[in-house]
């Protein structure tokens, strides 16, 4: 394939956050493979356009040697059909005054990217992080048995997830770094990709969060021990999407609870 793009096609993609340009890109290779195809431009012979699901657009040329990529625009809107998701946050533990003040700000995070059912997994009795949560729409689940390591937490919470959940967000509660722009890209890219798990990337090293298809919640409901949502990437990695982010946050949490931060 013969890809060129022009020069402000190119510096319109370079505007879009770096989680969606591998979205733009791979759409790219396939209308230059006629995997996908656009629609002609009125009164533009041979100039044709193709709309994403997700709101971009993008305006091409095409002949038998290459495709001329003439320009890329991303909506701000919001794609015209969604999926509802929810967010489990795996907080159980000891956690420091650091990581309390913090899950603060990655529930803020996951407001604000598009997650419709946050669901907050503590250990009684974190009073403390319950009144710093209050008044925003969080879901708190207690797991008294905290010590018996992540999956004991995960059924915790999947057990209250909403019926019609679509998608299921998996991360700790020391990633406060996460941001909101990083949420609805992966929201985006789930969509489209339409593969049973989506994982973040950092050169290639699995990252947070994780989203899962509610068709896996009973393969999560079974696991044991410390085992997390990632012995789940190895059972099914020839089915996910491994989306590859420029930023090292995803990869890294703050102070590690001793038994809840071996894995996900």
């Amino acid at each position: 394939m013969n890809i060129l793009l022009a020069q402000k096609a190119r510096e319109n993609l370079l505007k879009i956050p770096e989680a969606e340009q591998g979205l733009f890109s791979r759409t790219i290779r396939k209308l230059a493979s006629k995997e996908l195809s656009g629609i002609e431009a009125w009164g533009m012979p041979g100039v044709f356009i193709h709309e994403t699901a997700w709101g971009g657009k993008i305006v091409f040329r095409k002949n038998q040697k290459r495709t001329v990529i003439l320009g890329i625009w991303q909506s701000l809107q919001a794609p015209r059909t969604r999926v509802n998701t929810s967010a489990l946050v795996l907080a159980a533990g000891k956690p420091s005054s650091l990581q309390e003040s913090s899950l603060s700000e990655m529930v803020l995070a996951l407001m604000n990217g598009g997650i419709d059912d946050i669901i907050v997994v503590l250990s009684p009795p974190e009073e403390s992080i319950r009144e710093m949560l209050a008044g925003k729409p969080v879901k708190i689940v207690y797991n008294p048995d905290y010590e018996r390591g992540l999956s004991q937490s995960i059924r915790c919470g999947l057990k209250t997830l909403a019926p019609d959940c679509g998608a299921v967000f998996l991360t700790l509660g020391n990633r406060p770094l996460i941001k909101a722009e990083l949420v609805t890209s992966l929201i985006r890219n789930y969509k489209i990709e339409n593969k049973p798990i989506l994982v973040p990337t950092f050169a290639s090293k699995p990252g947070h969060p994780v989203i899962f298809s509610p068709s896996l919640v009973p393969e999560l409901m079974r696991l044991k021990g410390n085992a997390g949502g990632r012995i789940l990437l190895h059972h099914h990695r020839d089915e996910l999407t491994q989306l590859e982010i420029g930023d090292q946050s995803i990869t890294t949490g703050l102070i590690s609870h001793p038994r809840q931060n071996k894995q996900q």
